[in-house]
């Protein structure tokens, strides 16, 4: 069985996930669970407006990888992970 971790609300806000990482962490868990996931449109358009209300986290457009910069959320940490 997978179980969804989230780290909200990091103090230093080192932690960091972009929109795609979270889409892409989002369709594992589903995928796990045989749930089906709404489409990646659906996903982006909704994610902004459910993380303000939810955990009230506004959308960065400074997440820096690979030398460049994403959309994402500073202060955010999602895994999925099994259970043993």
């Amino acid at each position: 069985m997978a179980e969804l971790t989230v780290s909200m609300g990091v103090s230093d806000r080192t932690d960091t996930q972009t929109v795609a990482e979270l889409e892409s962490t989002y369709a594992q868990f589903c995928s796990m669970h045989d749930f089906h996931p709404v489409p990646p449109s659906a996903f982006e358009k909704e994610l902004p407006s459910l993380m303000e209300e939810i955990h009230g986290y506004a959308k960065s457009h400074n997440i820096r990888r690979d030398g460049s910069e994403h959309r994402g959320y500073h202060g955010v940490r999602v895994e999925v992970t099994r259970e043993s």
